[in-house]
């Protein structure tokens, strides 16, 4: 009998609980009734709204939480308007490793749509792919086996001086010195062909030698700001045939190692020897 009257008063706290959160979302502003209607939603089913629209690798590595589906991430529904592609990753998916909320994942199929500044996750279960952006508020780096070089790429979002927020940066080179490259999708406004314009790619170039950063765009301005051994660098990209400019950016890493390398160096009759080498 006792047994009969705790059930009975449960289901009364359950239906009680309901009605507090229906009278809620009547008496408070539309902007917040989203996560009243999924607690409500999650007391009468016990399952969350969204749960079904994630990727399960996002699930099972917690980027994506029941209990934080509004703030880790939102359904991506990618619009046609442009011709070309705003992705990182041309229009295919990377298989990386990402760092969001503090944690690290392995084995994440991402793209970037650079264009719209979006870090969007991809699986595909049963034929059905499904898609979701993480809040850049989280996402702190990521890394991929990009397959056209073979060699691994890394990227982190990060707060230059004098600028206002993070950016995303591929980290090109890190040694002594460090040579960051923006990644840029822009626009250029011509309807045809049923598209309101084309996707057009851009790099800005920035290089820090000690403690401050600078923009370049040629060789005589990569030149002036390493402003040592001019001579060695000239002879290296001669013997290269190195282009310098933001067409040819992938000639600049191994330029600024190069530079890292001579400044290591000691300049003593020992060390000249492997200095000649290098440049040879």
């Amino acid at each position: 009998m006792n047994n009969n009257k705790c059930k009975t008063k449960g289901k009364a706290l359950k239906h009680n609980q309901i009605r507090n959160y229906i009278f809620l979302l009547i008496h408070i502003p539309v902007k917040k009734i989203v996560t009243p209607l999924l607690l409500v939603f999650c007391l009468i089913t016990g399952e969350a709204t969204f749960a079904q629209e994630i990727p399960d690798e996002i699930l099972q590595n917690s980027l994506y939480s029941q209990s934080k589906d509004i703030i880790n991430g939102t359904k991506w529904i990618y619009e046609k308007k442009y011709r070309g592609s705003p992705f990182l990753v041309g229009n295919n998916w990377a298989i990386g490793n990402v760092t969001y909320n503090g944690k690290f994942f392995k084995g994440v199929s991402f793209n970037c749509n650079l264009y719209t500044d979006e870090f969007i996750i991809f699986h595909s279960e049963k034929g059905n792919k499904k898609f979701v952006v993480l809040q850049k508020a989280f996402l702190k780096n990521f890394s991929y086996m990009d397959t056209e070089t073979n060699k691994n790429r890394y990227f982190e979002y990060i707060k230059l001086p004098g600028t206002k927020q993070k950016r995303l940066y591929e980290i090109a080179y890190k040694g002594k010195s460090l040579f960051l490259i923006r990644h840029i999708k822009a626009v250029r406004g011509k309807v045809a062909d049923g598209f309101l314009g084309d996707y057009i790619s851009a790099v800005d170039l920035y290089l820090k030698v000690g403690d401050k950063f600078e923009t370049f765009s040629s060789k005589k301005d990569l030149l002036n700001i390493l402003g040592k051994h001019i001579p060695e660098l000239k002879k290296i990209i001669k013997k290269n045939k190195f282009k310098i400019n933001k067409h040819h950016y992938k000639n600049i890493a191994p330029l600024i190692e190069y530079f890292d390398k001579l400044e290591t160096l000691a300049i003593s009759p020992k060390m000249k020897k492997e200095k000649n080498v290098l440049i040879e």
